[in-house]
């Protein structure tokens, strides 16, 4: 079932964390980032108004009329984007949009999961920074407001590899190829 009238259809996947890697980075990557510039040039629209959900079974259910002008993006090759100082862009903010996914956050929680990118790098920081509401920037607060102790702890304990995530990535190309 279509959760709204402008969805294109229902991407299922019964992975947690590709779920929230769909939400939380590869959405974002098609429509405003690496393949912001692609052809045709409405190619990310059709992805983006997919509603996106956990399910058993991974599939593509389309909303009648919807038609796809662009169905291959290189998303394994994401998380090997390097800035200029050899730290990679993108690897990192998504081993960590998983593990919150992992530690209980709703995967098509976009602001919660956007939270992700600026844990800090222990539970104690974390702790401090929550208590005082004292974060790098003010602005990351409101992304912690939902990021609970108990999830902290559970993001924080959470493992998420490289292999996992290739996985998940090539899930949801697997299923992109359906359209």
């Amino acid at each position: 079932m279509v959760a709204n009238k402008n969805s294109s259809g229902t991407m299922t996947l019964p992975s947690r964390t590709a779920v929230a890697l769909w939400v939380n980075e590869i959405c974002g990557q098609i429509s405003d980032g690496t393949w912001e510039n692609s052809s045709p040039r409405n190619h990310w629209q059709f992805w983006c108004r997919l509603d996106v959900v956990v399910g058993p079974d991974a599939k593509l259910e389309k909303s009648s009329g919807q038609w796809v002008q662009k169905k291959t993006y290189a998303l394994t090759r994401l998380h090997q984007m390097k800035f200029d100082d050899g730290t990679y862009i993108l690897r990192d903010r998504m081993i960590a949009t998983a593990r919150l996914a992992i530690a209980g956050v709703d995967p098509t929680d976009r602001e919660t999961l956007s939270a992700a990118e600026y844990m800090p790098t222990t539970l104690a920081e974390f702790r401090t920074a929550k208590a005082s509401n004292s974060w790098a920037h003010d602005f990351i607060a409101k992304y912690m407001t939902n990021v609970t102790d108990e999830v902290a702890e559970k993001f924080y304990a959470a493992e998420y590899t490289m292999k996992q995530m290739n996985a998940d990535l090539k899930l949801i190309m697997s299923v992109m190829h359906t359209a």
